[in-house]
């Protein structure tokens, strides 16, 4: 009776550890997500050289399946603050399913910033500035709606929005919600985050996933550039040696310089938003964007010369189809303001990288064009920017990487403690794949033993190594 006793009272104080004592969550729901999760509004202040600001933060937790034992929760930074995480919130709680059986999910949604949004206000009142096809590839591509957000984020001050800054806003979450470490997973630029967090609170990070990381190292946009165009080459490589291909597009090698010598040109689309006929005009900052969205996935490249073909007999309907997989909605979910700080924050790192590459790269040439486009407004404030090397860390992390994606970072001699899953023939999204949240469990299961690096015969990833890359998608 009495070890009965002691067992329960034990039991008692173990799940009182686990208790987020200081923090007042309620009960709130999600859109897409058929159960009641936790939710609690956070008010910390963001503190920059120029001054000083209030924010408020929204804090989601799943909690675990079951309730004891309870290790650290998972800490889900996004590849983006100014994505809606909330839309892509149910997506993520099922594909953690096995290993939220015993750890809860915590993520923080920066759209509510001290009761005011961060969309910018529409110049044109009688349309809605992301009506047109130019609008929705190139989402500052209208002046008046970009000045607006200019004005908006010089305001609110964009360095509030840096990496450090942000990864300040996650750990002052971790303490007022009393948890004494956490896990991350971080998607894309999330990395960033995640390492600027390990410097502030080293202590902080049980361990970490990195899904896809975008790492800014250095002279990260004319490697990006580099590969981009290998991505591009490899692409047309493929087709010249399948007899198919090469034989419906004999003229595939020359066809990306025909194109750019094209543009700019006027052509009439139909939208496949609204059905309606529209005429549009292609020019070659559309272009870039649209090519790099199309290079950064294997699923979406395999298409290009089809696109191809049909861009240089002046159709571009084609292309704007398969972009239009991407628009959701008529207005992208997505706060304006924080993703003009996201970019310029970018352009500040690499504020030299334009003098010291030129237009060697058509790529990269694009890409200063745009940032100076986005960013030339806040020039002064770049002068004294430097990027840091990426300090070390000892934080075990297991790192998913795709071959095919020219986006990502390709050194990762700084994680100490790394267990790389390289999937040769796959871009981005690595969790998006089966048996990939399989690897997550069974490497958290490992890092329950404190055994750092997880080799590959325990992780079990052939089944992602072995997935091959799409055929070429000719036209009937």
């Amino acid at each position: 009776m009495l070890k009965i006793l002691i067992s329960k009272l034990l039991f008692i104080v173990i799940m009182f550890s686990f208790t987020n004592t200081s923090s007042a969550f309620s009960a709130c729901r999600i859109e897409g997500y058929s159960f009641e999760i936790s939710c609690e509004e956070v008010h910390i202040k963001s503190t920059t050289k120029t001054n000083a600001i209030d924010l408020a933060l929204n804090v989601y937790q799943v909690d675990a399946t079951v309730k004891y034992p309870q290790p650290e929760p998972i800490f889900w930074i996004p590849d983006s603050v100014a994505l809606n995480i909330n839309k892509r919130a149910p997506t993520m709680i099922s594909s953690l399913k096995r290993v939220r059986n015993d750890r809860g999910l915590l993520w923080v949604d920066f759209e509510n910033f001290n009761q005011t949004s961060f969309t910018c206000e529409n110049v044109d009142d009688s349309e809605s500035q992301h009506q047109n096809i130019s609008t929705r590839i190139d989402y500052f591509y209208d002046d008046a709606f970009l000045h607006q957000c200019q004005k908006k984020l010089a305001k609110l001050g964009f360095h509030h929005f840096s990496d450090e800054n942000i990864a300040q806003h996650y750990e002052a979450v971790r303490k007022h919600l009393g948890i004494k470490q956490v896990v991350v997973l971080a998607e894309g630029k999330g990395a960033n985050i995640a390492l600027a967090w390990q410097k502030i609170s080293p202590q902080a990070i049980k361990f970490q996933a990195f899904d896809s990381p975008v790492i800014y190292q250095k002279d990260y946009p004319n490697e990006r550039a580099l590969k981009l165009q290998a991505v591009l080459n490899a692409v047309i490589s493929r087709c010249k040696k399948d007899q198919k291909c090469d034989a419906q597009y004999p003229n595939i090698s020359n066809a990306f310089e025909e194109i750019l010598a094209s543009l700019p040109i006027k052509v009439d689309v139909k939208d496949p938003m609204t059905g309606k006929s529209v005429t549009m005009t292609m020019d070659e900052p559309l272009f870039y964007l649209a090519l790099s969205n199309f290079l950064s996935s294997p699923n979406r490249a395999h298409y290009l010369p089809t696109i191809f073909s049909a861009m240089l007999n002046h159709d571009m309907q084609l292309l704007i189809g398969f972009l239009s997989l991407n628009w959701v909605k008529q207005k992208p979910v997505f706060n304006d303001a924080l993703y003009l700080a996201e970019q310029c924050l970018y352009a500040q790192k690499f504020a030299q990288s334009h003098t010291e590459h030129g237009s060697k790269n058509w790529f990269h040439k694009m890409e200063m064009a745009r940032l100076n486009k986005l960013c030339h407004v806040y020039a002064d404030d770049f002068t004294q920017s430097k990027l840091e090397s990426t300090a070390s860390t000892s934080v075990p992390t297991l790192t998913f990487v795709g071959g095919q994606n020219p986006n990502i970072a390709t050194n990762f001699n700084f994680l100490k403690q790394n267990s790389l899953v390289f999937v040769p023939n796959v871009g981005s999204g690595i969790l998006s794949y089966g048996c990939a949240k399989d690897i997550l469990y069974r490497y958290s299961k490992q890092q329950v033993k404190q055994l750092g690096i997880v080799n590959d015969e325990t992780l079990d990833a052939a089944c992602l190594t072995n997935i091959p890359l799409p055929s070429h998608a000719l036209m009937d």
